[in-house]
């Protein structure tokens, strides 16, 4: 099957030497158009399954890392909780090191800051940041009621939209 641009070219090509053919060769024409013309509509019907097509594998996709990422989520808490029962079981025992064949569990105390007053924290400890966001509809909205906004423009785009 031909490419939409190669059937839309022929269509177009037709229609430009229209005025130059003969009596006999309009009915040929005509009929080579409405051949063109039903290549076109299965062209656009193969285009638009294809686009629903691609759609769905996007959505399953996304559907797929939301289930995977909870599962990821759910094992990490569970290694966690094992590993702080593990941590009660050394400490039961009162023991600090077991030694396997090929892993060794020992207890490590480490030291770890815990802030109880945000407020109280001297300035040199603490880091600000700033996001900056702009908001793209309101400026959109004063573009159009014919207002001007420094560092913005509005822009005509044109999307395509399958059905």
């Amino acid at each position: 099957m031909p490419t939409l641009d190669a059937i839309q070219e022929e269509i177009s090509n037709i229609l430009q030497v229209a005025e130059e053919l003969t009596e006999d060769q309009h009915l040929p024409a005509l009929s080579y158009l409405d051949e063109l013309g039903l290549q076109e509509q299965s062209k656009v019907d193969a285009i638009g399954y294809a686009v629903r097509k691609r759609k769905a594998e996007i959505d399953f996709l996304k559907q797929e890392e939301e289930r995977l990422r909870h599962r990821r989520k759910s094992m990490e808490k569970r290694l966690e909780e094992f590993r702080e029962y593990l941590l009660i079981i050394l400490n039961r025992h009162k023991l600090t090191k077991i030694k396997g064949l090929s892993s060794t569990l020992f207890i490590r105390t480490v030291n770890a800051v815990n802030i109880l007053d945000l407020g109280g924290i001297p300035e040199k400890f603490k880091k600000i940041i700033t996001e900056v966001r702009v908001d793209k509809r309101g400026i959109a909205e004063e573009l159009k009621n014919g207002w001007h906004i420094p560092g913005a423009q509005l822009e005509k785009r044109q999307s395509l939209t399958i059905r």
